[in-house]
């Protein structure tokens, strides 16, 4: 099973993600803006562990989570059917607070629910999304412009976010290559 590896970009995505988008961006600042791309994402089945974490203590701890549950998924009679998944409901702005952050990978097979960790379908997702390509620390000025442009179009936030991993990931441990998935109502 391939090792995931993430970089200390979490606390900056969600601490910055709500703070102050504001909805009077003017036409020159959209022209620079990724363009909004809305999809729904279908139900997944995916096999998951639902844990607590502060921005702070992210990194370190959603690393060794989302291992352990790779290891789990296959104990379980499952098998991996796509890349990590964070699906975080709320966002809180103050990096101390714990936010819950769901770990999970797409399954397949019929992996057996056992102890933290659960086989779950969930629902579709409305979502406006972009695709990243860089380094960790332009993560946060990503998600912070997908929310202005996309609440600038008119659209309203649901305080869901996703962030798709790719699968393979980039050998830099500066680089990476996440879709990210902000929830619509």
């Amino acid at each position: 099973m391939p090792q995931v590896r993430l970089l200390p970009f979490l606390p900056l995505c969600l601490a910055s993600l709500f703070l102050s988008f504001g909805n009077d961006l003017q036409a020159d600042e959209l022209k620079n803006s990724p363009e909004i791309v809305i999809k729904t994402v279908p139900s997944l089945r995916l096999f998951s562990t639902r844990k607590t974490i502060s921005a702070r203590e992210m990194p370190d701890r959603i690393e060794a989570e989302a291992t352990r549950l790779g290891v789990n998924l296959i104990r379980a009679g499952g098998e991996k059917d796509g890349p990590l998944h964070l699906l975080v409901e709320s966002v809180s702005t103050d990096p101390a607070e714990p936010v819950d952050v769901l770990i999970a990978f797409p399954a397949k097979g019929s992996p057996r629910s056992s102890g933290r960790n659960r086989y779950l379908k969930t629902k579709p997702f409305l979502c406006a999304w972009i695709s990243y390509q860089g380094d960790a620390a332009g993560l946060a000025d990503a998600w912070a412009e997908l929310a202005r442009v996309t609440l600038a179009a008119g659209y309203e936030l649901s305080g869901e976010t996703r962030h798709v991993f790719s699968e393979g990931g980039s050998d830099s441990s500066d680089q990476l290559s996440v879709e990210l998935q902000l929830g619509l109502l």
